[in-house]
């Protein structure tokens, strides 16, 4: 019995030791979002513990074990509510998330959506535990998106770079995503499992998405003192490469039903920081209607400081920028999507979503609010949610906590810049009648009345501004 005793001990001590410590740090990306999942093994061990106790018959014997028992019920307990903590958390921090939309996009934010507006959204966000536990089954979205596979937009040397596309199989002009996987700039596949669930996922809404793939940095190169090949891609090319892929969607958009004039980048990671990167520069602020960004890098000099000692992660950073690492603070600033965030560029930056952990090991969680703060101080349109349970990846898990509330704010959030882009179409065309404003009910009106062509929508907002002409200047 002793034996046996110590055997659950040596057990659980083991797994405390795996799922706690694990889950903050980097190897524990998502193992707080599959709690349930793993958390019946501590809570089986507590019940056979206490049944073990209970059974043994000689009080000699239960006064010898029932110390180590309880040293493993501690034990097993901690791992237990360290991995259910976000379903506790949830609901609160759901309620948080939902008064930071508000604060940023406005009290109104969701009246101004178009319930004609052909995408899909949940005016009212809830964390659905059965979702959680049924997952998503692909046949499910299979049956509402057409998907075309490796489509090459562009080709290097030879070297053919290649996308898939996921739109919906009803009928319209649908927004587009371009979708852009991370991985450290050094690995990572549109085909991965992961970034094709999402992908799909976006497009059974109402979205064409174009989901991409973009030329690696061998990361052989940068972990050794080996001298860099010439040919190798650095961080410029990797943008160049997302360049193209926009190039490649607004030249290819009407094949798959897409609406050029709504175009967004959404990337996770390495992906969100080349998405903020792209659409900063001055040669792609007309193309881009707005960006998501999940867990991004956005100070490049900060990152690099994140790390502290350890060398492999800075000489690496550095290696993907420049060899010679005595230039790569000004490169640094040169590829960080901070550095395009000022008084001369803020009119044109679109609007930006931001999504983060407070526990992310992998890339500081001030990385965003940084790049939030100051496009806030500047009035850039923008919103940064963040999960206080959740580290890097939490998204991995699709319908875990962190996965199922921050993909339907961002539903809500590509909603509203849609609608946002048709309320700036209607003040220009009232300042065209020489009305310096019109109201947020004849704006609504417009929308909600209107089909989803864009000749059609001008049309209507002509006719609202034109007979309300008169009303508005004798208001005035």
């Amino acid at each position: 019995m002793i034996a046996q005793a110590i055997i659950l001990l040596v057990f659980a001590v083991i797994l405390f030791l795996l799922l706690v410590p694990i889950s903050y740090s980097i190897i524990g990306i998502w193992l707080s979002e599959i709690g349930f999942w793993i958390a019946w093994i501590p809570l089986g061990m507590i019940v056979y513990e206490i049944y073990q106790i209970l059974a043994i018959e000689s009080q000699n014997d239960l006064l010898s074990v029932q110390g180590i028992y309880f040293v493993c019920i501690i034990f097993n307990s901690i791992s237990f509510v360290r991995m259910i903590i976000p379903f506790f958390r949830v609901k609160s921090t759901n309620n948080r998330l939902s008064k930071t939309m508000n604060q940023y996009l406005g009290s109104d934010y969701l009246h101004y959506i178009a319930s004609s507006n052909c995408v899909g959204f949940s005016s009212c966000i809830k964390f659905k535990l059965f979702y959680y536990f049924t997952s998503l089954q692909r046949k499910n979205l299979n049956k509402r998106v057409i998907t075309a596979r490796n489509l090459t937009y562009r080709v290097i040397d030879g070297n053919e770079l290649k996308l898939n596309v996921h739109y919906p199989k009803t009928e319209g002009i649908n927004p587009i995503i371009i979708f852009i996987h991370g991985g450290g700039w050094i690995i990572g596949s549109k085909d991965k499992p992961a970034n094709d669930r999402i992908c799909k996922l976006l497009a059974s809404f109402g979205y064409t998405v174009f989901n991409i793939n973009y030329r690696l940095i061998p990361p052989e190169y940068l972990f050794s003192k080996k001298p860099l090949m010439i040919e190798n891609p650095r961080l410029i090319d990797l943008v160049s490469d997302v360049d193209s892929a926009i190039s490649f969607a607004r030249k290819n958009a009407q094949e798959y039903n897409g609406n050029l004039n709504s175009l967004f980048l959404f990337g996770r990671s390495a992906g969100a920081h080349l998405a903020l990167l792209s659409a900063f520069l001055p040669e792609t602020y007309s193309k881009i209607s707005g960006v998501i960004a999940f867990y991004p890098i956005t100070d490049l000099e900060g990152f690099y400081d994140f790390y502290q000692k350890n060398h492999k992660r800075k000489i690496s950073l550095v290696r993907s920028t420049i060899d010679n690492s005595d230039d790569h603070k000004m490169l640094y600033r040169l590829f960080s999507p901070l550095s395009y965030v000022n008084e001369d560029t803020s009119d044109n930056i679109p609007p930006v979503f931001l999504a983060t952990g407070d526990r992310d090991r992998l890339v500081n969680p001030e990385q965003s609010k940084k790049l939030f703060n100051r496009m806030q101080e500047l009035g850039i349109r923008s919103v940064l949610l963040d999960l206080p349970w959740a580290n890097h990846g939490f998204d991995q898990v699709l319908l875990g906590p962190g996965g199922q509330l921050m993909f339907k704010y961002v539903l809500q959030f590509l909603a509203w810049v849609i609608a946002q882009q048709e309320l700036d179409d209607i003040e220009f065309k009232a300042k065209e009648y020489g009305l310096d404003s019109i109201v947020s009910r004849e704006k609504i009106h417009s929308i909600h009345s209107s089909d989803d062509t864009r000749k059609a929508r001008e049309e209507t907002i002509v006719n609202i501004v034109s007979t309300n002409k008169e009303r508005y200047r004798n208001d005035k």
